[in-house]
């Protein structure tokens, strides 16, 4: 392991200065990862109670938009936005993790001057926001165990884009503690669309 390269001799004040930055970055993988494992448990536990607030759909797209900007930018993909104004009933914090983790996984498996087109429709009083990416895709046999915790494609998907595994299944248990589904279609080395389906409240 890093740790043990490092106790192993001594070495130059620069070496261990790098040898510690790789360590801190392990850490911080691991962190992410018990962070992410925590709030799905939390979000399967059935005594667990969620908020029940009007979320703006259209809102939450922005705003998930904006805070994924720099890593779009940073690997050349443009994100285009088109929603509808609408409403929903739930936890605006847990949609927004939903939301912010098909878009991550739409922008980290594009390609350089790939797209990114977020749109949301409402209609027979139901929400439909769908994530359209003209990324690399997904195989027919992989299709199947996207939603799966822990789950990595095949190498072509997987090469440089990092990650646990665990985004698609947290976004899929989030939508579904809303009484929500999400599906997945995908060509690929064509791209790979992303559906969250929710109701909107009645009006009485």
């Amino acid at each position: 392991t890093e740790v043990q390269w490092s106790l192993n001799r001594e070495r130059a004040p620069e070496a261990y200065r790098e040898s510690l930055s790789v360590c801190q970055r392990a850490a911080g993988r691991m962190q992410s990862i018990v962070e992410r494992l925590l709030t799905m448990a939390r979000a399967e536990t059935p005594d667990t109670h969620d908020r029940a607030e009007a979320v703006r759909i259209d809102g939450l797209v922005q705003r998930a938009a904006a805070d994924l900007a720099p890593l779009a930018q940073h690997r050349d993909v443009t994100i285009v936005v088109d929603a509808q104004p609408s409403v929903v009933t739930g936890d605006s914090d847990r949609l927004l993790e939903a939301v912010t983790n098909v878009l991550a996984n739409a922008i980290a498996y594009n390609v350089p001057g790939g797209r990114v087109v977020i749109t949301s429709r409402a209609a027979d009083n139901r929400v439909q926001l769908s994530v359209a990416d003209t990324g690399v895709g997904i195989s027919s046999q992989d299709l199947p165990l996207i939603f799966d915790p822990f789950f990595r494609a095949d190498h072509a998907r997987t090469r440089d884009a990092g990650g646990a595994g665990l985004g698609l299944a947290l976004a899929r248990s989030i939508v579904e503690r809303h009484r929500g589904s999400i599906a997945c279609t995908s060509v690929p080395g064509a791209g790979t669309t992303m559906t969250i389906d929710l109701p909107i409240p009645s009006a009485t």
